[in-house]
């Protein structure tokens, strides 16, 4: 079943549909103006990258944490793999915090995905309706005034016009009357004075007329002669000058202040719509320019430290920060509160309160204790800033039976049938049942699942805390002979994340012979019978220059070597009886570090000899921190073949690959950089690869990338386990204790000891032995 993969700031609880994040993003919510419309989303995609239309669902909460929407809300899935959602908030929604959770899955299914998605409702936010309004009563306020100045400067104009127009044609035309009245007055007497003119008889009256009126024998009035020089040359009356008995006709001053006093008019006009008209603008400008400053100015950014995920008996830390709408760091009304909820629900922390680092930025630290319940966790903190209460929400994983996987040998390389020698360890502090699947692929790039294994397997076991699972895997659908990647991932069924090993091989179509002990064999290399007069077996490969190797048989020590400068060792052991046996090695370093153990099931016939030769043993590793701030360098270092290939993986949700290289001793340091590491458990291990062979995997350690620094302390003189009867010594008084409970029913006090020096599975058997065998001091 493919994988699920969910862009976006959360983290997941899964069975067999696995949700992983990719990414992490700090708490920074969507703010919103009352009234305005939020898209809640994210992209969802398998294994593979491929989109899906995988259902999910949104719940969304006001301020008061009442139930706006339902959480069983579905949600729009387009193709692309983005599900989203819209909400449409009232127009007088309650300022805050809204918690929003953007599910997908189920607990019963084992598949939930839990995501913050919550937005903050903020008054001072101005939406796009409230700024449209705000532009268009400024713009109008604008426009009736530049209106109401042009109409008042239209008057103006249209007023002093008209009085100059009428005053000027008032003064014309009195004095055309005038003109007139004088002419008609005097005319008729000289006209009409002569005797002899009649109406019915001209008689002289042109000749007459002519010399009367015009005083001049050569015009006629059919001839002006020169009449208009006359009228116009004459002293008393010019261009400039009538001199009417009204007054002055059209005179060019006249003309002049007619025109000087209507541009003064329409000046001045002019200069009142302007003025009126840019102080309209810069007002209403000035009012929308403080009105958008006084919403920008109100404005504050919170944001909530991603923890990620860590492991029981570590800490959880929570860091706040609070800016303003400069980016200055403000704090706070009050110190913000804390409440923290296990996967079940139960209140663990219930009114926390953060310490105030410096101006704006406060932290929280919660121990986790050994019992705490795996799974996804809620912490959310409350802060009061601006007299408005913040809610922002941190999901976190906590993993209680973390798994490590180690791929020690390809035992059977002969196709069609593939078997594999898997390790597999409950590193954390709680027994579960662990998940595993295994697969054969042809691409190192390839993952198990997608229909496009060679052949492909899963199955579940039961691991108690502190144990591990010795396991043959075997595939048998390879059918050609080349080259393969062997692919092992496992987790428990409460946890989010698997750990995971790839080992490559050859596939052969035929048995071959194992490669000398020197230069060849992968970790555990190959094996064969021969016949002869004693029973033994005989392990032979390379470990770390003079170091001593132990041989494990049935979990108790049965021989050991020292390696000599070329790292070679061989060890035999004669006089067994025909049967089936588990063999163990491991080595230890010039420091006293172990390597990982390796375990051979093997059946013997009386009178054979059985080899296991190549043998690759392990890196030993160990870190000068348990925990460091981030950014602090980390130091990884062990002993391991001289001048060989160190691969360094560290994981958590993701995976950090460094290479270094051994001295010619052995010896290997690596600094691991955790400046890009998001804060939360880590484990780290080693392999060494040397003239084209590799080793399998070293046991996994683990540290914390955190917000303080914690040196590894020097080792003391006391085993962590198996040592029974306290003297500070693993040896034949310890195992003596236990093989008294061998298949017996345990005592009350001796439960305890099991518990915590043992295997902690209430009972005493093999797996308890090879504890003490690996702890054995002797």
């Amino acid at each position: 079943m493919r994988n699920v993969k969910v862009f976006g700031s959360f983290v997941l609880l899964s069975v067999v549909l696995s949700f992983v994040a990719v990414g992490s993003v700090s708490a920074s919510y969507q703010r919103i103006a009352p009234g305005d419309a939020v898209t809640l989303g994210e992209f969802v995609f398998d294994d593979d990258f491929v989109p899906t239309t995988t259902p999910c669902t949104i719940g969304i909460n006001d301020p008061s944490d009442a139930v706006v929407i339902p959480s069983t809300t579905a949600m729009t899935a387009n193709n692309d793999g983005w599900h989203y959602y819209e909400y449409v908030t009232a127009g007088n929604a309650t300022s805050g915090m809204w918690p929003s959770v953007m599910i997908c899955g189920s607990v019963v299914n084992g598949d939930l995905v839990k995501v913050d998605k919550s937005f903050i409702v903020d008054p001072a936010v101005l939406s796009t309706s409230t700024l449209k309004a705000v532009v268009d009563e400024s713009l109008e306020t604008a426009t009736s005034s530049l209106a109401s100045a042009i109409t008042a400067g239209t008057n103006a104009v249209n007023a002093n016009t008209d009085a100059q127009i009428a005053s000027v044609s008032s003064s014309l035309s009195a004095t055309i009357q005038s003109a007139s009245s004088s002419l008609f007055a005097s005319l008729p007497a000289a006209i009409w004075s002569f005797s002899g003119r009649t109406l019915t008889s001209f008689g002289t009256l042109v000749a007459d007329t002519v010399t009367a009126v015009w005083s001049a024998s050569t015009r006629t009035l059919t001839g002006f002669g020169t009449l208009v020089a006359d009228v116009w040359t004459n002293t008393t009356r010019t261009l400039t000058g009538a001199n009417l008995d009204s007054g002055s006709l059209a005179t060019l001053s006249d003309v002049q202040t007619a025109t000087s006093s209507l541009a003064s008019a329409i000046s001045a006009g002019t200069s009142a719509v302007n003025s009126n008209t840019d102080t309209q603008i810069l007002s209403a400008s000035s009012s929308l320019a403080t009105r958008i400053d006084s919403a920008v100015s109100t404005g504050w950014t919170v944001t909530l430290s991603d923890f990620g995920q860590t492991t029981v008996n570590t800490a959880y830390k929570a860091k706040l920060q609070v800016l303003d709408h400069g980016s200055i760091p403000t704090d706070a009304d009050a110190l913000p509160t804390v409440v923290i909820t296990d996967p079940v629900g139960t209140v663990q922390v219930l009114a926390g309160v953060m310490t105030k680092d410096s101006d704006g930025t406060y932290s929280y630290s919660y121990s986790i204790g050994g019992s705490a319940i795996g799974g996804v966790w809620e912490t959310v903190v409350s802060a009061v800033i601006g007299g408005e209460t913040v809610r922002l929400v941190d999901y976190w994983s906590l993993s209680s039976s973390p798994a490590d996987v180690q791929i020690i040998e390809i035992t059977d390389k002969v196709i069609p049938t593939i078997t594999a020698h898997v390790r597999i360890d409950n590193m954390g502090t709680s027994d579960s049942d662990f998940y595993y699947a295994y697969c054969i692929v042809s691409s190192e790039d390839n993952v198990c699942g997608g229909g496009d294994d060679v052949d492909s397997g899963s199955d579940t076991a039961y691991i108690v805390a502190g144990s591990f699972l010795d396991l043959f895997l075997t595939l048998d659908d390879v059918p050609t002979a080349g080259t393969y990647w062997f692919k092992v991932k496992a987790r428990a069924l409460s946890e989010p994340n698997w750990a995971s090993s790839t080992e490559q091989f050859i596939a052969e179509s035929g048995t071959t012979p194992p490669p000398p002990p020197p230069d060849g064999g992968g970790g555990g290399g190959g094996g064969g019978g021969t016949t002869g007069s004693d029973t033994k077996v005989v392990f032979s490969g390379w470990a770390y220059p003079n170091s001593k190797v132990i041989l494990l048989k049935d979990a108790q020590i049965a021989a050991s070597v020292f390696a000599d400068s070329n790292t070679v060792f061989s060890i035999t052991l004669p006089g067994l009886s025909g049967g089936s046996y588990v063999f163990g090695l491991y080595a230890e370093d010039s420091s006293g570090r172990r390597s990982a153990l390796v375990t051979y099931p093997i059946t013997i016939l009386t009178g054979t000899t059985v080899s296991r030769t190549g043998i690759f043993i392990t890196p030993t590793i160990a870190v000068d921190k348990s925990e460091m701030k981030s950014g602090e360098p980390l130091t990884i270092f062990g002993y391991a073949a001289p001048e060989a290939d160190i691969t360094i993986m560290t994981y958590s949700a993701s995976e950090y690959v460094g290479k270094t290289q051994s001295a010619a001793r052995g010896a290997y340091e690596y600094q691991l950089d955790t400046a890009q590491m998001p804060h939360g458990q880590y484990y780290t291990k080693a392999k060494a690869t040397k003239s084209g062979v590799t080793s399998p995997f070293s046991q996994a350690i683990g540290f914390v990338v955190g917000t303080e620094t914690v040196d590894i302390e020097p080792p003391g003189i006391c085993p962590g386990k198996a040592d029974l009867n306290s003297d500070c010594r693993v040896n034949l008084v310890d195992f003596s204790i236990a093989a008294y409970w061998y298949k017996r029913p345990l005592s009350d006090a001796f439960k305890f000891l099991e518990a915590t020096k043992l295997s902690g599975d209430g009972k005493v058997d093999l797996i308890d032995f090879s504890i003490m065998a690996y702890y054995w001091t002797g």
